[in-house]
């Protein structure tokens, strides 16, 4: 996930079965909305979180090539969208 100087970052390892997740909230929209953006993964699956300059990955693996995560958005003028980063 590209880091933002105007969003904040947030990550959980997850732990017994639920699951982890790598989000961004912040004005990171193309019109400077508050957007959350959010990688969800099972903890089983979880290697670990990396950072460079100019991102935050999160390393995950899968037995037999199964890998599985969810990738999900939000932006706050949507009417019935998370309004704010407690909601995420």
């Amino acid at each position: 996930m590209i880091k933002n100087g105007s969003a904040r970052t947030f990550k959980n390892e997850g732990s017994g079965n639920s699951w982890g997740y790598l989000a961004t909230y912040g004005k990171q929209s193309v019109t400077n909305d508050n957007l959350g953006l959010v990688v969800l993964f099972p903890r089983e699956m979880f290697v670990g979180f990396h950072e460079d300059r100019f991102n935050n990955v999160v390393e995950v693996f899968g037995s037999n090539l199964d890998t599985n995560y969810y990738f999900a958005a939000a932006w706050n003028k949507n009417q019935t969208a998370l309004k704010t980063k407690q909601t995420l």
